[in-house]
């Protein structure tokens, strides 16, 4: 460690300050700074890149990008044609069972072929089923990816609920399986 007269007597330290690159963020920005020609370049090349990708997409498919609104009356459709509903009812089981036909046996509301649950909240399914709240929030999220429901509303949060909806021939299909059983 230097002593305070050593520091006094070297005031010819004029050495510009030189940041240290040691986190792998620093080396970008060390390179950034340093290297301004190069950045044109890159910056030019990269634009060419995607001009050649671009090119390389059929016209179609641009259009059809630049023309589809964001959400149509499809998407909000539920489409279950390609569900093979034996095999769904068949890989139901366990706690994905109980909670499906609890949500199919809740009152439903019928808007255009879409069948809709009444509003309910995580807390209510978790008392009905005697199943933990993260296993019932694991459970819905898998049958979304079964596309068995689909979340119509939803408030997020303390006191939040959700209301699901069905495709009529999903809807039809289990309610009728379960009475059976």
């Amino acid at each position: 460690m230097p002593l305070i007269k050593d520091i006094l007597k070297e005031p010819e330290r004029k050495k510009k300050f030189q940041k240290k690159a040691y986190r792998p963020w620093d080396d970008e920005i060390s390179l950034q700074t340093e290297n301004s020609q190069d950045e044109v370049y890159h910056s030019n090349s990269d634009k060419n890149l995607i001009v050649e990708a671009l090119s390389l997409v059929s016209e179609d498919k641009i259009s059809n990008l630049v023309s589809s609104p964001l959400s149509t009356q499809s998407d909000t459709k539920l489409s279950a044609e390609d569900i093979d509903m034996e095999k769904c009812l068949r890989d139901l089981y366990g706690a994905q069972r109980i909670v499906f036909k609890f949500l199919i046996n809740l009152q439903i509301q019928e808007l255009n072929g879409i069948f809709i649950t009444q509003p309910i909240a995580a807390n209510e399914i978790v008392l009905a089923t005697k199943l933990p709240i993260n296993t019932v929030t694991t459970v819905i999220g898998r049958l979304k990816l079964k596309k068995l429901i689909q979340t119509y509303e939803s408030k997020p949060g303390r006191g939040g609920y959700g209301r699901y909806s069905f495709a009529e021939n999903i809807y039809r299909f289990f309610s009728k399986r379960f009475l059976e059983a």
